[in-house]
């Protein structure tokens, strides 16, 4: 008796066994994707956005991981053009990946990215127009609006009147990244200089075309067009610099759209040929 207890606990057995293996062969798909969403340290799906500004090209991804996933290390590919961009680092919360060459970025880009080698679902999200501050010790923001009219001084033109603002308490300098051929913009600007017609008061200087001049120069080469980025003269008080931005006191310019009488063509010069 106990030899055919023994005999049907060993045929049990296998019998469980050939289940499992046979379950586990079948089934590769739904219980590995069970698995993986109960031990991935960092679920769900993250914003990627451009970083490290060098010139109108950057040089790495920002990364807010979800809430909970502690230190991780992230590992970021971005593509440019044909040639993918690479690289790592490990951060809590939210943090940077530095890439091992420049990319010029898109409101469009193959991102991909794990964390601690699981894969991290990732979005990719750049404005038509961005701000960056070339020091790194503080973020800004610019928007852009299209205004079709008279300016002060400027004739009946189109605009791309372009406001900067930071929540630094202390000065920081600018720059202003904007992708020109982005579908909702009506086209390429031609000319800078009018900034110095456009008046306002910041809070502590009255801006104006005689006074303190706020204007700004392109600061990218011609070959990244229709990426433009432009960033303000040093001029005005030594207290309150254009090329600076602090809490409180928006930096405003305006780039001109079909500005083409003269020698105009701030966009496309020096060295530029439209």
């Amino acid at each position: 008796m106990r030899r055919r207890l023994l005999a049907i606990s060993v045929l049990l057995l296998a019998a469980a066994g050939l289940g499992l293996a046979s379950a586990s062969n079948l089934s590769v798909g739904s219980p590995k994707l069970g698995i993986e969403a109960a031990s991935n340290p960092c679920p769900g799906v993250v914003v990627a956005t451009p970083a490290t500004l060098s010139g109108s090209r950057y040089r790495g991804i920002a990364f807010t991981l979800p809430s909970g996933c502690g230190s991780r290390t992230v590992q970021a590919a971005i593509k440019n053009g044909s040639t993918w961009r690479t690289g790592s680092a490990t951060f809590a919360s939210s943090g940077i990946v530095t890439l091992n060459n420049t990319y010029t970025a898109l409101t469009t880009m193959n991102v991909v990215a794990t964390v601690d080698g699981w894969d991290l679902p990732v979005t990719w999200s750049y404005a038509p127009v961005t701000c960056a501050v070339p020091t790194g010790v503080a973020t800004c923001d610019a928007g852009v609006t299209i205004f079709t009219g008279n300016k002060p001084g400027g004739g009946f033109f189109t605009y791309y009147d372009v406001v900067v603002t930071t929540t630094s308490t202390t000065p920081v300098p600018w720059r202003v990244t904007i992708l020109m051929s982005y579908p909702d913009y009506p086209g390429i600007p031609t000319y800078l200089g009018n900034s110095t017609l456009d008046a306002f008061n910041d809070g502590q200087t009255a801006w104006s075309g005689t006074g303190s001049i706020n204007d700004v120069d392109r600061v990218s080469a011609c070959a990244d067009s229709p990426v433009l980025v432009v960033a303000g003269r040093p001029s005005g008080p030594t207290t309150n610099r254009f090329e600076n931005v602090v809490a409180g006191r928006q930096r405003n310019f305006s780039l001109v759209l079909n500005y083409n009488s003269g020698p105009y063509t701030d966009v496309l010069s020096p060295g530029c040929t439209p």
